[in-house]
């Protein structure tokens, strides 16, 4: 992606790029100066020092379809992105830590919505990664009492604070405190 803007030459520029640009990747803030000296210059702006995920969404159920992506990344940077794209490139700083909070709604072939419980993962940058999270990861989980579906509170032991309530969620695999 390209962008052109008009200068005044020897004048000192602040750049700054931040969070998303139309929702084809994450980007971690990154912020420079520059000044431009001839008629034509361009600032090429040099991301050797971050890592690049690629987090890819895999459609791995027939009967269910994905609605309303939300990806919440926690450390350093905290972003969060409603309705992200099903393949996203993250662009972090290297040797960091982070904390990625993924989730999204299901619709069956009835057209009945169903949310999942967000899955948490730890993501060191320390080098490209490639992460995939598959439909199939998800299970559902129903609360019945007295042969009745009811109502229940979830949370993850390592996240106690992240609750969610429902009768049938879809949870990953060993999620559930």
């Amino acid at each position: 992606m390209n962008t052109t803007v008009l200068l005044h030459r020897g004048e000192n520029y602040q750049w700054n790029l931040d969070s998303y640009y139309e929702k084809k990747f994450i980007v971690a803030p990154k912020s420079g100066s520059f000044t431009p000296t001839g008629n034509q210059d361009e600032l090429i702006i040099d991301f050797s020092d971050y890592t690049r995920t690629q987090i890819d969404l895999i459609q791995d159920l027939e009967s269910i379809t994905t609605k309303d992506i939300f990806l919440n990344i926690h450390g350093n940077l905290s972003q969060s992105i409603y309705n992200a794209p099903t393949s996203l490139p993250v662009y972090l700083p290297k040797n960091q830590t982070y904390t990625l909070e993924y989730s999204y709604q299901l619709e069956n072939k009835e057209s009945q919505m169903y949310r999942t419980f967000p899955l948490w993962m730890e993501l060191t940058t320390d080098q490209d990664k490639q992460i995939s999270i598959r439909t199939s990861d998800f299970h559902k989980v129903s609360f019945i009492y007295d042969n009745q579906p009811i109502y229940s509170e979830i949370s993850l032991q390592e996240y106690p604070n992240g609750k969610m309530n429902g009768k049938e969620i879809y949870t990953p695999d060993g999620c559930l405190s």
